[in-house]
């Protein structure tokens, strides 16, 4: 049996995640919160009190093309992900300029999104119902996890967390145990939650002592399941493949020819490995600037607007910046 590991997206792999932010903020005043407004759908369901603060984070995947440094920063009502490549090879050798986020501001109704690479640096600044949309149908009937290949991922996925987009929801009860207490991550004790779906096993490494505010986590982590009911301090995604039996009866050549198809495998393995280590965990509230952008970045009009420039048709080249 071959066992491919992943974490967060991709084929066969292994996952150890996850979160993480940028507690330190972004040079400039430019304030993506909009102008104070009714609160916004989800409001209600944020009492508290939750964890507020830094989580950082190392991911891995596609053979060192999609290494990235995640970043979450969370307030009352507020959450930023950035993920900043940090891969040594291709054009994301450009490391100044390639990033992607998104911040969430509940208590106003709003949602950013915002990325920089060749391209140039730009953001769409879109209300929460029309962003919850886009999250939910990105990862509306998707194929098997063993479909989730580098260049065919939407450009959503860029700014959030789908570790679990491939699971069915709600998770029927059979495929889903939880350990309690059962490893510790990080210096905290953590709950091991197990999800078997087809050949795919997720393992969740959930801390129930870390409070967090779950409508506010879902917002940049799709498809988070009820099961997970501790923060996620660790996440990892396998695979098995079960190679053709050995058959006696063939012949030399195509012997020669399964054992070519076995190291395909595995080197398709490597190439889909995806991991995410945990850097380190930091509380405290976050101040206003932590949720703000550069100067530099330029708003576009809309969603459509900012993916054809990231995006563009043809085979365009800016896409290439990134996965």
């Amino acid at each position: 049996m071959i066992r491919l590991f992943h974490k967060f997206n991709g084929i066969a792999l292994t996952l150890g995640v996850f979160v993480a932010l940028s507690g330190t903020g972004c040079d400039g005043d430019k304030s993506y919160v909009g102008s104070p407004s009714a609160p916004g759908p989800l409001a209600a369901n944020s009492t508290g009190p939750f964890f507020e603060g830094v989580i950082k984070a190392k991911e891995q995947r596609d053979l060192l093309l999609n290494d990235s440094e995640i970043t979450y920063t969370i307030a009352k009502g507020r959450i930023r992900r950035e993920a900043i490549p940090v891969a040594p090879l291709g054009r994301l050798a450009e490391l100044g300029k390639a990033r992607a986020g998104i911040i969430c501001d509940v208590s106003h109704g709003n949602v950013v999104l915002y990325r920089s690479g060749l391209a140039g640096k730009f953001f769409v600044r879109m209300p929460l119902a029309e962003y919850q949309a886009l999250a939910a149908g990105s990862i509306i009937g998707l194929p098997d996890v063993a479909l989730d290949l580098p260049g065919t991922r939407p450009l959503l996925w860029r700014h959030v967390g789908t570790f679990f987009a491939y699971l069915p929801r709600p998770l029927p009860d059979a495929l889903a145990t939880n350990q309690p207490d059962a490893r510790t991550v990080g210096g905290r004790t953590c709950d091991v939650l197990t999800i078997r779906h087809g050949e795919t096993t997720y393992e969740v490494c959930h801390c129930p002592r870390l409070p967090f505010d779950r409508p506010l986590l879902e917002l940049v982590e799709l498809g988070f399941p009820a099961e997970v009911t501790g923060f996620p301090c660790q996440m990892r995604r396998l695979r098995t493949v079960s190679p053709p039996p050995p058959d006696g009866s063939q012949s030399k050549a195509t012997q020669i020819l399964r054992k070519g198809m076995e190291l395909a495998a595995q080197a398709a393995e490597s190439a889909m490995k995806y991991e995410t280590e945990l850097i380190g965990i930091t509380e405290g509230t976050p101040d206003d600037s932590a949720f703000t952008l550069d100067g530099e970045y330029v708003e576009l009009g809309s969603w459509n607007e900012f993916r054809l420039r990231f995006d563009p048709p043809h085979g365009g080249s800016h896409d290439l910046d990134w996965d």
